[in-house]
C-alpha cells in the first residue's frame, strides 16, 4: 500500500516537474508513512462500522459487579474499617477501582438512555437497579463522609460521579428518576467537597494521571450546567480561567498540530476559550465559552 501511494504521488510530481531525485523519493515515502500512521491513530467514533452500543455495554456489564481483582484507596481508623469492597461502597465496588466502576455505571446509563431498544439495554437497566438502590447509595454517602476521607477520589472519581448524576438528570424514565433521587445525597456530599477544595487549590495539577485537574473540571463544568447549579458553575469557571486561560502550546495538544497553536489544557478536554485582542507581547483577552 505504501509503495502504491508513493508511486502515485511521485508520478503526479514528475508530470509537473519533469525530474525527481533519490532524496525526494525517500522523502515521499516518509510522508506517506507519516500519513498512514496518523490515519491509524485517528479517533474512532461510535457511528463507525463495527462499533455499537452493545459492544460498549458489554464492557461495563462484565465488570460493574465483579469485585476482584480490586485496588482500594481506603483510610482506616480502626479494625472495624477492615471490610471487603462490596461492604465499603456497595454501589461502586466493581471494575477494579471506585472511579472505574462509577464511569462504568455512567456508560450503562448513557447507553440505556440513548439506545433503549438495544439488546443489552434490559441487562444494563437491571445492573443499574441493583447498584443505584437507595440503601446502597446511602452507604456510599456514609463511606465518603467518614473520617480521613475528604480527599477520596478527588478530583477524577468525583467528576465521574457528577457526570453520572447529570446523565440521570437528563433521562426521562421512571427508573432513572428514582435513581436520580437515590444518588442525590452522595452528589451533595461530593459537591460540598469540590466547593471547599477549589478555592484552596493554588495551582492546577498538570500530570497525565488521575489527579490532573483539567479533565475533572471539564466534567464538573458540564454537570453544573446540566443541573443548573449556577453557583458551582461560577466557581468552576473562575478557576478554569485562572488556571488555563493563558496556557500556550501545551504538549497535550500535539495531536491537534493542524490548528492554531494557542490553547490550554482546558481546550484539550473540551473546555473552549473565546480569545480576542492579542497584543504585541502575546497577551490576550480570554473568556470561557458556553
Amino acid at each position: 500500500m505504501i509503495q502504491s501511494l508513493s508511486i502515485q504521488i511521485m508520478t503526479i510530481y514528475i508530470q509537473k516537474n519533469r525530474t525527481i531525485t533519490m532524496r525526494q523519493i525517500s522523502n515521499f515515502r516518509h510522508v506517506i508513512i507519516f500519513i498512514l500512521l496518523m490515519l491509524a491513530n485517528a479517533p474512532i467514533h461510535a457511528d463507525d462500522h463495527g462499533i455499537n452500543a452493545e459492544s460498549f455495554a458489554k464492557l461495563a456489564l462484565d465488570c460493574v459487579h465483579k469485585e476482584y481483582p480490586n485496588k482500594i484507596s481506603h483510610t482506616m481508623q480502626s479494625d472495624a474499617d477492615v471490610m471487603p469492597p462490596r461492604e465499603l461502597y456497595p454501589s461502586f465496588f466493581g471494575c477494579y477501582d471506585w472511579h472505574s466502576s462509577v464511569h462504568g455505571h455512567w456508560l450503562l446509563t448513557r447507553l440505556s438512555r440513548l439506545y433503549p431498544d438495544s439488546k443489552l439495554a434490559p441487562k444494563a437497566m437491571e445492573a443499574l437497579d441493583i447498584s443505584l438502590s437507595e440503601i446502597n447509595l446511602m452507604q456510599e454517602s456514609v463511606y465518603v463522609s467518614g473520617k480521613g476521607r475528604k480527599a477520596f477520589e478527588r478530583p477524577y472519581g468525583i467528576a465521574w460521579l457528577l457526570q453520572l448524576a447529570a446523565e440521570l438528570d437528563e433521562w426521562d424514565h421512571p427508573s432513572a428518576k428514582q435513581w436520580r433521587a437515590n444518588i442525590r445525597p452522595l452528589e451533595e456530599v461530593l459537591v460540598s467537597r469540590v466547593v471547599e477544595w477549589l478555592p484552596k487549590l493554588t495551582y492546577p495539577v498538570r500530570s497525565g494521571q488521575h489527579a490532573q485537574t483539567a479533565f475533572a473540571l471539564g466534567l464538573m463544568l458540564d454537570w453544573s450546567r446540566t443541573t443548573n447549579n449556577s453557583d458551582v458553575e461560577s466557581l468552576i469557571r473562575k478557576r478554569i480561567l485562572e488556571f488555563y486561560a493563558y496556557d500556550k502550546e501545551c504538549p497535550e495538544l500535539l495531536d491537534n498540530w493542524w490548528r492554531p497553536r494557542y490553547a490550554g489544557y482546558g481546550e484539550a478536554v473540551g473546555v473552549k476559550f473565546d480569545i480576542s485582542d492579542m497584543d504585541e507581547n502575546g497577551k490576550v483577552t480570554v473568556t470561557l465559552a458556553d
